[in-house]
């Protein structure tokens, strides 16, 4: 560690033009001029510069990397996993949109055999879907109840395929006068029963696992988009030992 103002305010300025190198710049100080003048040190503690020395190496180990990673994409080998996780990331997501469309039909048909045609799921992701009763005016209003669920992959340590409902929206009500009202709750009730809730919970089980599968290899393809060089380290091994030498 630098233990005087001057070494560490030194240090600071010549990072801050290996960062202008990094990043394709002239570098911006006149490191001896700085120093000469004192501005950025004189009223400040050793802790204080140290401190933002430490930040100036962050940023150019980011910029290093960053640059190296531009390099690396325009390797032969860069170019071809680039354009690989690029395709597969596009594959990916029309697979996820296929399992979800798929479980929203699937859905929509349980709901109309077992209830009828005003009944629909709405906002399906994940780990959630909401299951609205629909009136005349083509709207749910808060004739609406939630299903949270989890998948049962050994990587879920939180619940694993859990199945809740919830409604936060009942409230007292005249059954004379919202009939939609009471056939909500008449609804709500039928399919809380085991047979349907087994069978509701069957449906979104398969698309949390689904989804869990393919989000995992979404995820894995955007790191290496990303962070390419946990994927591919002998590049950025190399040109890190040259970097240092």
């Amino acid at each position: 560690m630098k233990t005087t103002k001057i070494e560490i305010y030194r240090g600071i300025l010549e990072t801050r033009n290996q960062i202008d190198i990094e990043e394709g710049r002239k570098p911006r100080l006149n490191v001896d001029a700085c120093i000469e003048r004192c501005h950025g040190c004189k009223d400040r503690t050793i802790k204080e510069l140290n401190d933002e020395l430490e930040i100036a190496r962050h940023c150019l180990k980011a910029a290093r990397m960053k640059r190296m990673r531009e390099e690396w994409r325009n390797t032969d080998e860069g170019a071809t996993a680039t354009a690989k996780a690029k395709e597969e990331t596009e594959r990916l997501k029309k697979v996820s949109r296929e399992q979800y469309d798929r479980t929203e039909r699937e859905l929509k048909s349980y709901l109309e055999s077992t209830l009828d045609g005003d009944w629909r799921p709405i906002n399906l992701s994940q780990r959630h879907v909401g299951i609205a009763l629909y009136g005349t005016d083509g709207k749910y209003g808060s004739n609406y109840f939630d299903i949270y669920f989890e998948n049962d992959r050994p990587t879920n340590i939180f619940n694993p395929g859990s199945y809740e409902m919830g409604c936060s929206s009942i409230s007292s009500f005249n059954p004379l006068d919202d009939t939609l009202r009471a056939k909500f709750l008449m609804g709500m009730a039928i399919l809380a029963t085991p047979e349907c809730a087994t069978r509701l919970h069957g449906i979104l089980l398969r698309l949390a696992n689904e989804t869990e599968t393919v989000g995992a290899e979404l995820l894995k393809q955007k790191q290496i988009l990303e962070r390419p060089e946990d994927y591919y380290p002998d590049f950025f091994n190399q040109h890190n030992t040259q970097d240092n030498d």
